[in-house]
């Protein structure tokens, strides 16, 4: 064995190691009224959450218009708590902490997260639910938690309501009278992803940016239009002449490389105009080895390809503001690209495409169109 295999084995010992001492290190919890050395297991507070699940179904049962408190977790130490999928309806989580807990899919209906609904408890904090996962939650409870902390969470896009989405509103109005814009955005998402209207689904707002709550989405979309867009106009490059694309550039701005492609030239016009199109008998005898020929045609159809996609994303302008103007401007030479046929069919949906997302970008930038 040599000394290289032998160092392998001692690494994926020691990972393996450390990794069964972490998946073997036990999760604790304590109430409010435990000493710092308590340490409560996990059985012992899923057993506490399905005997109140139960005390509320028999006070549902027994047709009670008020319905207690079924689980007293205030104050508790609930941090990094697994209550994923767990059902904490009217249980008291007033001053718990509940930093990076994973909430997803619990069912919060009725639940009491602050003191203005808890005095008879004696709490005097709200929820902490600082960094904490409560994707797909049933956001119902009585109150709100700390709103600071809930700004934080992860999952504000999923949150769920079953009977009344009031909770989610005033949530979302609390984060936009304290600045949280982005968790506001969040949860105007959440609320407009429970009932989609006619025009969400025909605009396609959760598709492209998540209702304004998620401009990096939009930023991808264009780049993955620019580049599938690009990838089909380089095809077209190898096809017949029913589509395509023509460089028209000054006469003095002509290179030696210019001959590449088929050149139409009349001594009484100022430009030259050239067929984009692979052709393998302008290559002869224009370089020793024609492997390289045909390497350096291709590496220029691939940059025209993704320059005239950039072209046609922001072909948007209005009187002197143009950015495909702008695009062109950045070049040595005084060239315009001509589409024809397909090419152009496809040029003109990536722009009216590509001005639809600028513009969602724009508005979901500078304030919250979808609230």
């Amino acid at each position: 064995m040599t000394r290289w295999s032998l160092l392998f084995l001692i690494c994926s010992f020691a990972i393996s190691s450390v990794a069964i001492a972490d998946t073997e290190r036990e999760w604790f919890w304590r109430l409010r009224s435990d000493a710092d050395s308590v340490r409560r297991t996990k059985n012992d507070l899923e057993e506490r959450i399905a005997s109140s699940r139960q005390q509320t179904l028999d006070q549902m049962g027994q047709g009670m218009r008020t319905i207690t408190v079924s689980l007293d977790l205030g104050g508790a130490y609930l941090v990094n708590a697994d209550l994923a999928n767990d059902t904490l309806c009217r249980v008291l989580l007033c001053g718990a902490n509940l930093t990076g807990a994973d909430l997803r899919g619990a069912d919060l209906t009725g639940a009491i997260l602050s003191e203005e609904q808890s005095l008879f408890f004696e709490c005097t904090t709200p929820t902490q639910f600082w960094y904490a996962d409560v994707a797909g939650c049933i956001f119902e409870p009585v109150d709100l938690p700390s709103i600071a902390s809930m700004s934080t969470a992860k999952g504000l896009r999923s949150l769920r309501w079953r009977s009344s989405p009031a909770a989610l509103v005033q949530l979302r109005e609390e984060f936009g009278k304290l600045g949280f814009k982005q968790a506001e955005r969040e949860v105007v998402c959440a609320l407009r992803r429970h009932d989609p209207g006619f025009f969400d689904k025909l605009f396609l707002f959760d598709l492209f940016c998540e209702y304004g709550s998620n401009l990096s989405l939009l930023v991808r979309w264009v780049i993955g239009l620019w580049a599938a867009c690009a990838l089909c106009y380089y095809r077209f490059f190898f096809t017949g002449d029913g589509s395509g694309i023509r460089l028209i550039e000054a006469i003095r701005n002509r290179d030696k490389h210019a001959r590449l492609w088929d050149t139409f030239h009349d001594d009484k016009k100022e430009s030259l105009e050239f067929e984009l199109k692979y052709n393998s008998s302008n290559l002869v005898g224009h370089w020793p080895n024609p492997k390289f020929a045909h390497l350096d045609l291709r590496l220029r159809f691939i940059w025209w390809a993704l320059f005239f996609s950039a072209i046609s994303a922001f072909n948007i302008g209005f009187r002197d503001v143009n950015f495909g103007r702008w695009l062109r401007l950045l070049t040595r030479r005084d060239f315009d690209l001509q589409p024809y046929g397909w090419v152009r069919v496809i040029s003109g949906v990536q722009a009216l495409i590509s001005v639809y997302l600028v513009a969602l970008w724009i508005l979901s930038f500078v304030g919250t169109p979808f609230k």
